[in-house]
């Protein structure tokens, strides 16, 4: 990986301002794609899922996770830099860190609650509900790696350790995922281990191999941080996420040798989706560098919100979507009986709805932060009270 930038001696300084906009620009669009993507999945008509232009769409629909994944990684790599004395040193940033890690978990786990009782989840969990409740979504992947990846540098006190280590768990997770699945698949694990290890039964985004996508974000901003020409770095980056591309296509038309049932795991599926990945962040990378002398890069002022109220976003729109233990969400009463244009209403209705919430809070947060903070815990509080008292 060292080869695609020249890196100098000593540790750049962070970067900042709008020379990072590029990474929230690609976490903003992969939080707006996300929305039409789970409005689709959830309500299109089965019959246009069989349609020539339906493969196209869901392939682009599934770059979302690897996008946001990827965005993880560089957000937490620039984290880290940016406040390694007070990491390493156990100061306060690293206890807020860990706290908001702490908070998406709740999140993902509450979002798959299988009944909005405490007395019920303790006294009549049942199998399907262990299905349920540990599944692994993309949340719960960002925060156990990311935790991790801070795990690797409070152990060593070491950033270089840190890239090695996500460089050699990359490979591991592409390389080892089909025969991990293969073996987790069989069912001589538990629920447990099953959903992290594998999409069976009921995991989306198992830690093997999405991890991968974090720690190829870490890597990819550690070099980018680290190089002393930018633009080449990104050309070069370019360039390997055609050839990534190109050959993930390649294998996937004249040579793969997996089963359906793997697909998700294999170094194919990997390739085509890491390498566009990496050509959307070279080419935002491009648009911020040429566009930074305009305020706020207002033409995608949206994005930008999205990319930085992202928790916020995702969480709702999937309660409103899919529904969760306290409320039925409109998939309930709708389920793939939509029309493409049908979507795209729900879709016109939805957004703005998360573009003036994500507005709010970001104000919120920025002007009013105690009353953002209590606004938060009241909501895990009143959330928790009835969770208690619900039978």
């Amino acid at each position: 990986m060292s080869s695609i930038a020249s890196v100098s001696q000593q540790h750049a300084p962070p970067q900042k301002g709008s020379r990072l906009e590029f990474i929230d620009l690609l976490r903003g669009w992969a939080v707006f794609i996300m929305i039409e993507t789970h409005v689709t999945n959830a309500l299109l008509i089965q019959s246009y899922r069989e349609t020539w232009w339906f493969d196209y769409l869901d392939f682009f629909n599934g770059l979302v996770a690897p996008s946001f994944l990827f965005c993880a990684g560089c957000g937490l790599w620039i984290a880290i830099n940016r406040k390694w004395d007070d990491y390493v040193n156990f100061r306060k940033p690293l206890w807020k860190y860990l706290g908001r890690m702490l908070w998406i978990l709740g999140v993902a786990y509450a979002l798959h609650l299988p009944e909005f009782s405490m007395r019920y989840l303790l006294s009549a969990f049942t199998p399907a509900d262990a299905e349920t409740f540990f599944q692994i979504d993309i949340l719960h992947t960002i925060v156990v790696t990311s935790v991790f990846a801070v795990g690797i540098i409070l152990i060593t006190r070491n950033k270089n350790i840190l890239l090695w280590t996500s460089i050699l768990l990359s490979v591991l997770l592409i390389v080892f995922a089909p025969i991990i699945w293969a073996a987790a698949q069989g069912g001589e694990f538990s629920v447990i281990v099953r959903n992290m290890l594998t999409e069976t039964p009921r995991s989306y985004f198992p830690f093997v191999p999405w991890s991968a996508f974090v720690f190829i974000g870490i890597i990819a901003t550690k070099l980018y941080m680290d190089a002393v020409d930018k633009a080449r770095f990104f050309k070069r980056l370019f360039i390997i996420g055609l050839l990534a591309t190109s050959v993930g296509i390649i294998f996937q038309l004249w040579y793969n040798p997996y089963p359906w049932q793997l697909w998700r795991s294999t170094p194919i599926f990997f390739a085509k989706r890491i390498g566009l990945v990496f050509i959307a962040f070279a080419a935002l990378w491009r648009y911020t560098e040429r566009t930074k002398t305009k305020p706020a890069n207002k033409r995608f002022r949206l994005f930008l919100l999205f990319g930085r109220e992202s928790l916020l976003v995702y969480t709702v729109h999937l309660i409103i979507v899919y529904g969760s233990v306290a409320n039925r969400g409109i998939a309930a009463a709708y389920v793939q009986t939509f029309t493409p244009l049908q979507c795209l209403g729900v879709d016109a209705i939805l957004i703005p709805i998360m573009v003036v919430m994500a507005f709010v809070w970001s104000y919120l947060k920025t002007n009013y932060l105690t009353t953002s903070k209590v606004i938060q815990y009241a909501i895990a509080a009143v959330f928790l009270f009835f969770l208690i008292i619900n039978k």
